[in-house]
């Protein structure tokens, strides 16, 4: 009888000096991975949608979040939160025009009349 050999493998993920996590030898985020599972994306359309990685590899962090899930929707829920704040800051710094249809729609009307004139 054939008797399996197996190992346990290293989870391919890698964390940045700031905290951030990503699949090893890419630039491809946790947060990415996981939040395209969440929407029912399997290992390879995954791969589709990053082309850096590895199907295999996509299982296994899978895996790893699948079994690690309270940690890491702590962790998932702190960047969330982390990039609210930072939006935020954004926001204050550089404000929306509020009118900012009118600017578009304006500068929509302006091409429109220079294709015509031109």
């Amino acid at each position: 009888m054939l008797t399996l050999e197996y190992s346990t493998q290293d989870v391919p993920l890698t964390t940045d000096p700031d905290g951030t996590v990503r699949m090893r030898g890419t630039r491809v985020l946790f947060d990415l991975v996981v939040r395209a599972y969440w929407r029912g994306a399997t290992s390879e359309d995954i791969v589709r949608m990053y082309d850096t990685l590895d199907p295999a590899n996509v299982y296994l962090v899978i895996g790893y979040y699948l079994t690690h899930r309270e940690t890491c929707d702590i962790y998932l829920r702190e960047r969330e939160a982390r990039g609210a704040e930072i939006r935020k800051m954004w926001e204050a710094r550089h404000p929306f025009p509020v009118n900012y249809k009118e600017i578009l729609l304006e500068r929509l009307r302006a091409a429109a009349h220079a294709r015509a004139s031109g």
